[in-house]
């Protein structure tokens, strides 16, 4: 219905038109509250540069249906107060370009790499060119880098970075959440996660998914089957919350260190990489990159040289990047020790300073050829 006479008082129109001007302004706005309550406009927002997760009209009708002392209450308001719409993080050429830094660190996850450039060229052909990989396992030994890559990965595209720790993960309900009608119950992780990205698409690792364990009434993995698949993952229900929340953006990412304890099902909804173990040659450079890494993340790293000598890295590259950082971080203590009486103001490390500890490290090798 068009409208276009300007209705400046009710003495300037006859009776009848005022009172249907009236009424289309009040179904208009009627309309709009409705559209806003499920979540189809979200206020100040461009709905085409986010997503909307969950429908507010859902938490307000369930609210309402909450009696006193409720513990799931307080959670839906809170929800309220969030809101239900998320940015998309979207593919820029200075975010594909940033990709190539990180073959640079990480070598032994070209692979992965190749993907996530391509799999987002795809997704820049056509809007909302929203970051998306379809699930991703890593399957490779422990400490060789997965979580330090993911970390990268997420900061390079800007997305946002979740962890879980299935290895010590025995119900679905860490990640999917437990009813808030028994004493403990609470939301999961996938459902806090999203709720506290700031974007609908951040990355969550499920880290050592192999390692889950449990039974069949309460299998770690059970929420999977459909979290994994993007059309059911867009009505999603966390057990504590009791909304459907839209997932669908979700990047997944999971590490396994043997293939063989992952359920053929779970597997099948996996784009499955084997991560090996850096050659000599590559380690050289994952080692001054773990080093590096190590000083951005404290402040004492404005003290150290920024480079590590070729004498260091060679006492290094039989390690793996987890003990790599560890070793890095003893040898920086061994420094400051010796020089706690001088006046320098920059430390070096030095061969010396790389102290291999006592657990069969000495001339351990870790698979190089």
């Amino acid at each position: 219905m068009e409208c276009n006479k300007v209705v400046k008082s009710k003495s300037d129109v006859s009776p009848n038109v005022f009172d249907d001007s009236m009424m289309y302004a009040v179904d208009l706005l009627d309309n709009l509250e409705d559209n806003i309550n499920d979540g189809e406009h979200p206020i100040d927002e461009d709905i085409n540069e986010g997503l909307v997760i969950f429908k507010l009209q859902d938490v307000h009708d369930l609210i309402v249906n909450q009696g006193r002392g409720s513990n799931l209450k307080p959670r839906l308001e809170a929800m309220l107060k969030e809101g239900n719409w998320r940015r998309l993080a979207k593919v820029t050429d200075n975010r594909l370009n940033a990709l190539d830094n990180l073959r640079i660190k990480f070598p032994n996850f070209e692979a992965v790499i190749d993907r996530y450039q391509k799999s987002l060229l795809l997704a820049s052909l056509s809007e909302p060119m929203s970051i998306y990989v379809p699930p991703i396992l890593l399957v490779g030994e422990p400490g060789i880098g997965k979580t330090r890559f993911l970390k990268d990965l997420s900061e390079t595209l800007d997305v946002g970075f979740f962890h879980a720790d299935l290895a010590t993960t025995t119900a679905g309900f860490v990640l999917a959440g437990s009813s808030s009608t028994w004493a403990e119950g609470k939301p999961g992780l996938v459902s806090d996660s999203l709720r506290k990205s700031d974007v609908a698409n951040p990355i969550i690792f499920l880290d050592e998914i192999d390692k889950a364990s449990g039974d069949s009434k309460y299998d770690p993995l059970g929420c999977l089957y459909s979290l994994l698949e993007r059309e059911t993952a867009k009505t999603f229900q966390d057990e504590a919350l009791q909304v459907e929340m839209n997932c669908s953006g979700i990047n997944w990412v999971a590490s396994a260190n043997y293939i063989d304890n992952v359920p053929k099902p779970i597997q099948s909804r996996f784009i499955i990489y084997d991560i090996q173990i850096p050659s000599r040659e590559q380690m050289t450079l994952v080692s001054k990159s773990v080093y590096r890494d190590l000083l951005s993340e404290n402040s004492w790293g404005t003290l150290f040289e920024g480079e590590l000598t070729d004498d260091v890295v060679l006492r290094l590259v039989e390690l793996s990047p987890r003990e790599q950082k560890r070793i890095l971080y003893g040898a920086c203590c061994e420094v400051a020790f010796r020089n706690k009486n001088s006046k320098v103001s920059t430390f070096s490390l030095l061969a010396k300073d790389i102290i291999l500890e006592s657990l069969q490290m000495k001339v351990r090798t870790i698979g190089f050829y």
